[in-house]
């Protein structure tokens, strides 16, 4: 766990220097329930329990940042979906590609990167009065447009892996629609939870 947390602090600190852009950890821990000593927050959404890691933030050599942050959707014996939500800020301050990567009821998804379409200039002055979520919506819409039609693909298909076993001997398999929603509900925690002020603390 001290590992995570230096990763976490050079992380910001470099976030600082490239932009002034952070994450409030706190804020978004306190908005899933709230961190554990375990940096692992879980939560419930429509009667599905979840537990979010604690992002890690590392400095690109272009002055921007990776964000990665671990998702699982828990049952009553273990993590049977673990999601990564992975965000790649450029030095302006966008998420200039985004990526989902996803194993459920013994299948994998993986959205690829989905690259940002076009790219604003924004100045020193603009950074702080963005809004950072109207500016990433379509980002978001595209991310999920291409998970919906990873789960599409798969669907039909006929799995003989064992954790589709398992699925089939519960009754009924993990919806895909319901840790979509979640890993949704995440990723917009995680926006509104970007700004200026943190990378400068």
């Amino acid at each position: 766990m001290k590992l995570v947390a230096i990763t976490l602090a050079l992380g910001l600190a470099g976030l600082s220097s490239a932009f002034g852009l952070g994450i409030d950890v706190e804020g978004l821990g306190h908005n899933l329930n709230g961190w554990q000593k375990n940096r692992t927050a879980t939560y419930t959404i429509d009667s599905q329990t979840y537990r979010t890691h604690v992002p890690t933030v590392t400095q690109n050599l272009d002055g921007g940042i990776f964000v990665s942050m671990r998702v699982e959707h828990i049952s009553a014996v273990r993590a049977d979906a673990i999601g990564y939500i992975e965000l790649t800020f450029t030095p302006s301050g966008y998420v200039g590609a985004s990526q989902i990567r996803l194993t459920m009821n013994g299948k994998k998804y993986d959205t690829g990167q989905v690259l940002r379409e076009e790219e604003k200039v924004v100045t020193e002055a603009e950074v702080g009065s963005m809004d950072w979520r109207t500016t990433h919506m379509k980002m978001v819409l595209n991310l999920f447009s291409k998970l919906d039609a990873e789960f599409a693909k798969a669907e039909g298909k006929e799995e003989k892996s064992k954790g589709d076993l398992w699925g089939r001997f519960k009754g009924s398999k993990l919806s895909e629609s319901d840790v979509s929603a979640a890993l949704r509900h995440n990723l917009n925690l995680l926006l509104a939870n970007v700004g200026e002020s943190y990378g400068t603390k």
